[in-house]
């Protein structure tokens, strides 16, 4: 059975994504997840390598159930948390079909990952200053990229 979407994911649309390797992506998507406001200071809080936006990674930020001991308030931090490319939440082999899909989509990289965030902060949710990156194992590793 396939797993449904949460429906608190939102989605940001890349189209045919021309990643590091100069394959395209076909259809690229970006999965994330926002807390906070915009007209906070925003804190980009990228999935790890088996990740998922929606278990796993919130760890870090106060919620209802947990206010008081998370490292990320959402009242004073705009948080967004993408999903990698792969991790069945963003563009991934079970969610793309056609010839590059499934077992043939192409190989992704932290840098393509990265580029693929830029839009999603800038364009999409017009974030442009004020940003800081925090992650732990491969999302720490997006956090080095400049």
């Amino acid at each position: 059975m396939v797993p449904q979407p949460d429906p608190t994911l939102q989605y940001y649309h890349l189209g045919d994504f021309e990643l590091q390797s100069s394959e395209i992506l076909p259809s690229a998507f970006t999965a994330y997840r926002t807390y906070g406001s915009t007209i906070n200071p925003c804190v980009l809080y990228p999935t790890w390598f088996s990740g998922k936006v929606v278990a796993g990674n919130e760890w870090l930020i106060s919620t209802p159930s947990h206010p008081y001991r998370r490292a990320l308030d959402p009242a004073k931090y705009f948080i967004v948390i993408p999903a990698l490319f792969g991790n069945s939440e963003s563009t991934s082999p079970f969610n793309t079909s056609g010839p590059k899909g499934g077992a043939h989509l192409p190989k992704t990289t932290y840098y393509d990952n990265v580029c693929a965030q830029h839009p999603l902060l800038t364009v999409g949710l017009g974030i442009t200053d004020q940003i800081a990156v925090v992650g732990w194992s491969m999302g720490a590793g997006q956090t080095t990229r400049t």
